[in-house]
């Protein structure tokens, strides 16, 4: 997304919306799928169809995002862009808002599972930080859309959030073991 400041080319900016739209699609599926088959959240009814649904459903989206700069489904750069932002100025067509919907989707069918997580009482701590941060990346995603479609958001750095979350999980998890193993190596 940063990558748009590169140039004030339209073209340019358009290019790398684009690239940004793909990669934010793509982590809305991994938030999804890390939610789907976390070991604190339950699993998801029907399992085969809604993943199959979901790879159809992004599937499509990369590809109308990816080849939006070819056709105006997803949206067109406004000409006069260059003078006015650093980022892409869109007009949104019917393709970029069906994205945000997938997109919004994706990331709160993660949630609600670790939503879920949380009210049952399942690793506390962690699920409740990933429900209010996905939370959070939802009201980003849709208010940033919205607002100014293409232009300045805060969703990637709401979605940060998330893979920070999940490193100190990891992290913590790693390093309460290793006084277990201290101690071993202490009495051989």
């Amino acid at each position: 997304f940063a990558a748009q400041t590169l140039d004030t080319n339209p073209l340019i900016e358009g290019f790398f919306l684009s690239i940004s739209t793909v990669g934010a699609i793509l982590a809305g599926l991994g938030w999804f799928l890390f939610a789907s088959t976390a070991s604190s959240t339950p699993s998801v009814p029907q399992t085969r169809l809604v993943y199959r649904f979901t790879a159809v459903a992004v599937g499509l989206s990369i590809l109308l995002t990816a080849t939006a700069p070819a056709h105006s489904v997803s949206w067109t750069v406004q000409a006069g862009s260059a003078n006015e932002s650093a980022f892409a100025m869109i007009s949104p067509h019917v393709g970029y808002w069906l994205h945000t919907m997938l997109l919004a989707t994706l990331f709160a069918a993660g949630t609600l599972l670790f939503a879920r997580a949380w009210a049952a009482g399942r690793d506390v701590t962690y699920t409740r930080a990933y429900t209010l941060a996905g939370t959070l990346t939802v009201v980003a995603v849709l208010g940033s859309n919205i607002v100014q479609p293409g232009n300045h958001t805060i969703a990637p750095l709401a979605a940060a959030t998330l893979t920070t979350i999940g490193w100190i999980q990891a992290y913590t998890k790693q390093t309460a073991r290793v006084p277990i193993v201290w101690r071993w190596a202490d009495r051989q």
